[in-house]
């Protein structure tokens, strides 16, 4: 993909926030990872929008997804379908997004019905820190305004946590 003299994608195959083109502008010297304190306070006000990556990995990370979407038509289907493994059901609609089948209705009762997985794309976060993403074949319930999950989903997330990915553990957010 070709370099514009700015540093920045003539044309990357998603819309590159003023992070994305601040980022791409420096090296990976110049670069401030993430530390745990900023992070924390990142997924509590569920803004997301501000994590970034290394440059580098982020010169990467585009180039890799427009190849991705070229191959498998978006990111997402490409992790359905080779990270996942997941099969989507004959009635999932552009408007419902992807449904699979599941073994149990109540979420992360059967393994079968999530994965975890490290992030293959990791953000610029400081040394230490390690990005899971735990995938779920149903939706946790989410506050309409925000997109952030409820109460009772966090409750259901915090539960999971704590009995399966890693108890004890301390310095873990989500």
């Amino acid at each position: 993909m070709p370099l514009e003299t700015t540093g920045t994608p003539s044309s990357a195959p998603f819309a590159l926030t003023a992070i994305d083109r601040d980022v791409l502008a420096m090296s990976d010297d110049d670069f401030h990872p993430q530390t745990w304190e900023e992070l924390k306070q990142i997924i509590a006000e569920n803004n997301l929008s501000v994590l970034k990556r290394w440059p580098s990995d982020l010169k990467r990370y585009i180039k890799w997804s427009a190849e991705t979407k070229k191959a498998y038509g978006s990111v997402p289907n490409f992790v359905r379908k080779e990270r996942l493994k997941w099969v989507t059901l004959p009635s999932s609609t552009p408007e419902s997004g992807p449904k699979f089948a599941i073994k149990n209705p109540v979420p992360f009762a059967d393994e079968a019905d999530y994965k975890i997985l490290v992030n293959d794309w990791p953000y610029g976060l400081a040394s230490g820190i390690r990005h899971i993403i735990v995938w779920l074949k149903m939706r946790l319930e989410s506050e309409p305004t925000r997109g952030d999950m409820t109460p009772e989903s966090r409750q259901l997330v915090e539960d999971f946590h704590t009995n399966q990915v890693c108890e004890p553990c301390q310095g873990f957010t989500w």
